[in-house]
């Protein structure tokens, strides 16, 4: 007796579609937060709809994505305001460094 089964079912995703969302999802300032907003984005995109489960193995397996992440950074972030930040608090943690170092030696 053999087995009837031939093979694996084809994938949903064709290759140009995914390579779309490979580019959408390593984009840093796509706006995507979620499986569910890609999901959203894949109907208005190609049309058509997917499983939320099914994209969520599919980017996991893919993409090596995870559901978890951490924060996302907001899209209309000045990268400018981010480098002056970072300058000022580097100075900050300096001078208390500083100041911790005087008041332990007393």
């Amino acid at each position: 007796m053999k087995d009837k089964r031939i093979g694996f079912k084809p994938s949903v995703i064709s290759p140009a579609e995914h390579e779309k969302i490979e580019a959408k999802l390593n984009d840093p300032c796509n706006g995507l937060r979620g499986y569910i907003e890609l999901q959203q984005w894949i109907s208005e995109e190609f049309g058509k709809s997917i499983k939320y489960n099914t994209l969520l193995k599919y980017c996991g397996r893919n993409f090596g994505s995870k559901s978890k992440v951490s924060r996302k950074s907001h899209v209309k972030k000045a990268p400018a305001a981010v480098e002056a930040v970072k300058k000022t608090s580097d100075k900050s943690v300096e001078i208390s460094m500083k100041k911790t170092k005087i008041s332990t030696k007393k």
